[in-house]
């Protein structure tokens, strides 16, 4: 079964979300190894460091779908349609869902209290006020969010078929190619910038007479 543009797409930030995701595993395992205890204290990890982390994940996939979006829907012949379009907005959606996002920081207050009962201990979080930096985090993911997935979805419907106009997508177009042929560019440039002074100095007799010596 051919795969559609929605299909391609999806694929991709679905990958993309995928390796943000493991590429931070590392850094909250390590985090979570700060839960120990040293014979006369228990210490615990920073649940602020903790949210960073996350707010950076949400920030880092905004950039990267963004990116992907781009590079995707600026290939010659690749069309979105309005049908298509909606079936990634609702995977962009997914993404962003809060629900992913939200319980991170009770399911770290789990692990650490995991790692306290190995040492016959217990975890009060109240005692260490996890309901600061949750609540923080709470708030900060939500926003992020939101801008995530508005700036997400701008960059879809700029490249939609049906919501784009022909000239952005032209401009769009024009942009690519005089990036990636600065030469080209830069020639073009200075020709249209000869072609009006030329004028400017050549009379009509000039001209007839360039005519007449190219005749003979």
């Amino acid at each position: 079964m051919r795969m559609t543009v929605a299909d391609i797409l999806r694929t991709k930030l679905e990958a993309i979300d995928a390796d943000c995701e493991s590429a931070l595993t590392p850094e909250v395992v390590k985090l979570c190894a700060e839960a120990r205890y040293d014979g006369s204290k228990f210490h615990v990890p920073s649940f602020q460091a903790a949210g960073a982390l996350w707010l950076g994940l949400i920030v880092r996939k905004e950039h990267e779908f963004i990116a992907e979006i781009a590079r995707v829907l600026r290939t010659p012949g690749v069309i979105l349609s309005g049908k298509d379009a909606v079936a990634v907005r609702n995977g962009i959606d997914e993404i962003f869902s809060g629900a992913r996002y939200l319980e991170r920081m009770q399911i770290l207050s789990g692990r650490v209290a995991r790692a306290a009962e190995r040492y016959g201990l217990v975890f009060d979080a109240t005692v260490h006020r996890v309901d600061i930096p949750d609540s923080a985090y709470s708030a900060g993911a939500m926003k992020a969010l939101r801008k995530a997935r508005a700036n997400v979805l701008a960059e879809l419907d700029l490249h939609s078929h049906s919501n784009t106009p022909e000239r952005i997508r032209s401009l769009s177009k024009c942009w690519l190619y005089l990036l990636s042929h600065p030469w080209k560019s830069l020639a073009a440039f200075l020709l249209l910038g000869l072609v009006p002074w030329l004028i400017s100095k050549v009379s009509v007799a000039d001209v007839v007479q360039w005519v007449r010596a190219w005749q003979q």
